[in-house]
């Protein structure tokens, strides 16, 4: 993949994820860049035992709907993550980008039945708890739609940057 492709790609991710959600009934997220040593030591250390072979990007102060979280910004292997952390260190929710063809089968089948000329090339599972669903990034031209599933492949409407 060439270098410009990457970054534009990477950016057009960095978008999805931060932008403000444009539904009513979504979290309202605000960000704050940090330095490592701003972030409780027991984020650090809940995520290097969870991903021991990552690469951390970037770190973030979070506000979701008046609670403050840890955003790690992470890289293992070819995938980025995004995990948000709890102040005592349990896991709020992580995104991890993937490639459509690698989501479960019922998932990339029923974009691609709802979206039939549109082009499809990667996304997010969205892990809350124990819920996890679908951020499918959808193509007509150069117009962008964020598509939401659960992970039975039933489509999602109303859910802005969560569901």
């Amino acid at each position: 993949m060439r270098p410009t492709k990457r970054i534009l790609r990477g950016a057009v991710l960095l978008a999805c994820l931060l932008a403000l959600p444009l539904s009513a009934n979504a979290d309202r997220r605000y960000a704050k860049r940090l330095k490592k040593d701003a972030v409780p030591c027991v984020v650090h250390t809940d995520y290097q035992s969870a991903y021991p072979g990552a690469k951390v990007k970037g770190y973030s102060l979070v506000d979701i709907d008046g609670r403050t979280y840890y955003q790690m910004e992470s890289r293992d292997g070819r995938t980025p993550r995004y995990i948000i952390y709890r102040e005592d260190g349990s896991v709020f929710e992580t995104r991890e980008v993937v490639k459509v063809k690698s989501m479960p089968e019922n998932v990339w089948h029923a974009v691609s039945r709802d979206y039939p000329r549109n082009t499809m090339n990667w996304g997010e599972r969205v892990t809350r708890g124990s819920v996890v669903r679908y951020n499918v990034i959808v193509r007509d031209g150069s117009k962008r739609t964020n598509v939401w599933l659960d992970n039975t492949g039933n489509l999602l409407t109303g859910v802005g940057n969560w569901f």
